[in-house]
């Protein structure tokens, strides 16, 4: 997660996801072959009250916007709630705060695998820690606390 990226964000990324909750420079995803990144949709920019990214700024040559499947919503929650508790990001706690996140789904123009495969080593990650720390049934105390 990050709350904005300058020139050449996720420039030959190959794996992973990454979340951008702010800003985002020219020539985004240039390279892209694989991962997933997720960026504010042009629909809510007005969301964090800035310009956050103009539309001529994705490299076309090599990624594309798409639309979050309905797991994608309930898995970024997850990685904003653990954001949240990291940081204590005032934005994590805006995302969180909506009923739907505002967010667009950018990859590669040629995918290498599945969403559910670029997500699974990040949600094995996740559920590992979450096992160690805190009990599967229970909010993040920092979430319920920052939210209510």
């Amino acid at each position: 997660v990050v709350e904005g990226v300058g020139r050449h964000g996720c420039d030959y990324m190959t794996a992973g996801v990454v979340l951008i909750l702010g800003p985002a420079g020219p020539n985004l995803g240039a390279g892209m072959t694989g991962g997933l990144a997720y960026l504010v949709s042009a629909d809510h920019r007005d969301f964090l009250r800035n310009d956050l990214f103009k539309d001529d700024h994705l490299n076309h040559d090599s990624v594309r916007f798409a639309t979050l499947e309905p797991q994608e919503e309930q898995w970024l929650r997850r990685i904003l709630r653990r954001h949240l508790q990291l940081t204590g990001s005032p934005r994590a706690v805006e995302f969180l705060a909506r009923p739907s996140l505002p967010l667009l789904r950018i990859e590669p123009l040629t995918a290498p695998c599945s969403i559910e495969a670029t997500w699974a080593p990040v949600l094995a990650r996740l559920a590992a820690h979450e096992e160690r720390n805190y009990r599967r049934d229970k909010n993040l105390q920092s979430e319920t606390l920052v939210i209510q």
